[in-house]
C-alpha cells in the first residue's frame, strides 16, 4: 500500500506541474532518486505517465486519459490512426499530432515526436481555437454562428503571431474551407510552424491531422513539399475508417457483434 500511495504522489506531481524530471520528482515525494527512476519507468510501462519529449521529462499517459473518461471513439481513432502518424513521421522527419474538437477547444489526443524528440503540447490540454493551424482546421468544422461565438470569447495572446482580428480568422476560415489545409508560424510555440488537414468523420465528430517543426526547418517551401504527404496519409486514413465502418454495418446485418480489433 505504501507504493500505491507514493504512486499517486507521483501522479499528482506530473498532473499538477506539467513535465517533471527524476531529481524534482525524487525531490517532491520524498524518495531517493533510484527508486523513484523504478516507479516512474513502473507507470510508464502501465500507460499511466509518457516522456514529455525531453531527456528527463513526463506527462499523463494515455490510460490516464482513458480512465478519465476519454471517449470510445478517441480511443478507436488513436488505434486506427497511429501507424499512419508513424509512417507520416518517418516520410517529412517532423513530429505529427492528432486532434480532435472537445467542447469548443482543440484537443491534441495523440502525437508521434520527431527523431529530435519535439513534442509541443501535453496531450489531453484544450487549447482555443483561433490560434495555431490545427485549431482553425477544426474551428472550420464548425457553423458559422458557432465560431463567430468562439472568436468573441478569444483572448489568449501566446506569442506576437497570434491572430488578434476575428475577421482575419474568419477569412482564413473561409479559405481552408476551400483549400483544405491550415499554415501558421509562429502562432502559439515561438520558433514554430505547422500545417494540418481536417480528418472527415462520422457521427458529429471533428478531427485534424498535423506535421509541426522548428520554423528554421518547416519553411513555407519546406511545407508546401510536405502536403501532399499530408494529403495522402488523411486520404488513407479516411479509406482506413470507411471501411471499418463498412465492416461494422456488415457485421450488425448478419447479427455479429463488432469489435474494434478484429
Amino acid at each position: 500500500m505504501k507504493s500505491l500511495g507514493k504512486s499517486c504522489e507521483v501522479l499528482r506531481v506530473v498532473a499538477g506541474g506539467g513535465p517533471a524530471g527524476v531529481r524534482e520528482m525524487a525531490r517532491s515525494v520524498g524518495l531517493p532518486r533510484s527508486t523513484t527512476h523504478r516507479l516512474l519507468r513502473a507507470l510508464e510501462q502501465q500507460g499511466l505517465i509518457q516522456r514529455a519529449g525531453t531527456s528527463d521529462g513526463w506527462i499523463l499517459g494515455p490510460l490516464v486519459r482513458e480512465l478519465a473518461g476519454g471517449s470510445a471513439w478517441q480511443q478507436h481513432l488513436i488505434r486506427l490512426v497511429r501507424p499512419w502518424m508513424g509512417d507520416l513521421r518517418s516520410q517529412c522527419g517532423e513530429t505529427i499530432g492528432l486532434h480532435v474538437l472537445e467542447r469548443g477547444h482543440r484537443v491534441t489526443i495523440d502525437q508521434v515526436e520527431s527523431a529530435g524528440g519535439l513534442m509541443f503540447r501535453a496531450l489531453g490540454v484544450p487549447m482555443p481555437l483561433h490560434a495555431g493551424a490545427t485549431s482553425r482546421v477544426l474551428l472550420a468544422s464548425l457553423p458559422d454562428a458557432e465560431i463567430a461565438a468562439c472568436l468573441s470569447r478569444a483572448r489568449t495572446v501566446f506569442t506576437p503571431h497570434t491572430p488578434r482580428d476575428p475577421r482575419q480568422v474568419m477569412a482564413e476560415v473561409r479559405r481552408i474551407r476551400r483549400e483544405g489545409y491550415a499554415v501558421s508560424f509562429e502562432e502559439i510555440n515561438p520558433g514554430i510552424s505547422s500545417v494540418a488537414m481536417p480528418i472527415a468523420l462520422d457521427g458529429g465528430h471533428a478531427a485534424a491531422l498535423s506535421v509541426a517543426g522548428p520554423r528554421s526547418r518547416l519553411t513555407p517551401a519546406r511545407l508546401r513539399e510536405i502536403r501532399p504527404m499530408l494529403a495522402a496519409t488523411v486520404q488513407g486514413i479516411e479509406r482506413a475508417l470507411r471501411a471499418g465502418a463498412d465492416t461494422a454495418a456488415l457485421r450488425r446485418r448478419r447479427g455479429v457483434p463488432f469489435s474494434a480489433s478484429r
